[in-house]
């Protein structure tokens, strides 16, 4: 399953969005009967992605949108599955890749990204798909005081942001031989 919505992905096929949800849902189904056949967070990323690079008319891109939100609230309903990161990142990707109106898209923007930051899961790929989907007026409201009106085109990085919208990031790697982060330095 995982392989055929990663290929939805790259197909050039307009409405690709419905065809990789439609396989997610059928994954959903066969997880009811065979435990061994479960969904994942990477399986509702893949169909987020599809839909972030999903391309046509208006109405397919608002379908490509309406998919991408309704894919994100399962996963964030789902017991046993949880958003990571990169969900997010991916999710604010289709925001700003998707053409749709923008009132629409930056209330979605700012409810997912108060919840990425809730979670702990603010990144550097977070932050900058935040910086390209939002406004500019979107961009100052959520980010508050990090950043001045001087300031609206600086890149913001893990390190201009509270560590608690970052705390529960899996991806460090820490405690080995070459330091504290790969490719940093203490000397």
């Amino acid at each position: 399953y995982g392989l055929v919505l990663s290929s939805w992905s790259r197909s050039i096929i307009s409405g690709k969005g419905k065809y990789a949800f439609d396989v997610l849902e059928q994954l959903e189904k066969q997880s009811l009967v065979n435990g061994n056949v479960l969904p994942n967070v990477h399986c509702y990323n893949a169909v987020i992605n599809t839909c972030a690079f999903s391309h046509g008319d208006a109405p397919k891109q608002r379908e490509a949108f309406d998919i991408a939100v309704l894919t994100m609230e399962k996963l964030q309903n789902l017991k046993q599955e949880n958003p990571i990161s990169s969900t997010y990142g991916t999710f604010l990707k289709a925001c700003g890749k998707l053409s749709i109106p923008a009132v629409l898209s930056q209330s979605h923007i700012e409810k997912v990204f108060k919840q990425c930051r809730e979670d702990g899961l603010v990144n550097d790929f977070v932050l900058t798909q935040l910086r390209y989907s939002s406004s500019p007026t979107t961009y100052k409201q959520i980010l508050g005081g990090m950043i001045s009106s001087e300031g609206i085109n600086k890149r913001l990085t893990m390190k201009d942001i509270p560590k608690d919208w970052q705390r529960n990031i899996v991806d460090k790697i820490t405690d080995d031989e070459r330091g504290d982060w790969w490719g940093s330095s203490d000397e």
